[in-house]
């Protein structure tokens, strides 16, 4: 998986994990309606874990596997340390977009489910959104360059996305004071 989320777990949990965490139950909901039930899932790319604390809510025994370190203390794929066919079911819930491999991890996801048993996963589409074209504006507008971890490095940079986001979102925020932005996701379940 790419390091690029190393060392942004708080960061991540205030922000996007918020935004990935519309996918929760319908992938969750989707994985049950499958029978048999999972009684154990692997969680790939756990992030901050909102897909296993959710099954784990609903009795799944689950175990949470990602790249970053300071993700798992708030797995990467390919090549996990699992035997073949060890998990009832998978999620990886936004990650197969990071990935430097995405059909060797789809693989590698398929190898580790039971037979019969379901895999979700769950992309951004291809056409840019609405946040994605937010932060291009943010980046366009403070003269903010993008470097091989797409993150700013320098005070004065990040000051100048600061001011451009504010800038470029004034206004925009609903009765309750945060920004909305309309977002898709693809969500697809195979077994």
């Amino acid at each position: 998986m790419a390091t690029d989320w190393e060392g942004t777990a708080v960061a991540y949990d205030k922000s996007f994990a918020r935004l990935t965490a519309g996918t929760v139950q319908p992938m969750l909901s989707a994985l049950l309606e499958r029978r048999p039930r999972p009684r154990i899932l692997l969680d790939v790319g756990t992030g901050t874990g909102n897909v296993a604390a959710a099954a784990a809510e609903l009795g799944i025994e689950t175990q949470g596997v990602d790249a970053d370190r300071s993700m798992i203390a708030l797995g990467s794929v390919p090549d996990f340390p699992y035997p073949d066919e060890h998990f009832h079911a998978v999620t990886a819930n936004f990650v197969i977009n990071h990935v430097t491999e995405p059909v060797a991890s789809i693989r590698e996801l398929r190898r580790v489910v039971a037979p019969g048993g379901p895999v979700g996963v769950t992309i951004w589409p291809a056409p840019v959104n609405a946040m994605n074209r937010l932060w291009n504006d943010v980046i366009e507008m403070s003269g903010a360059t993008i470097g091989h971890t797409y993150r700013a490095q320098i005070a004065e940079a990040r000051e100048r996305m600061s001011d451009a986001f504010l800038s470029l979102t004034a206004g925009m925020t609903g009765p309750d004071g945060e920004l909305h932005l309309p977002s898709t996701a693809i969500l697809g379940v195979a077994n």
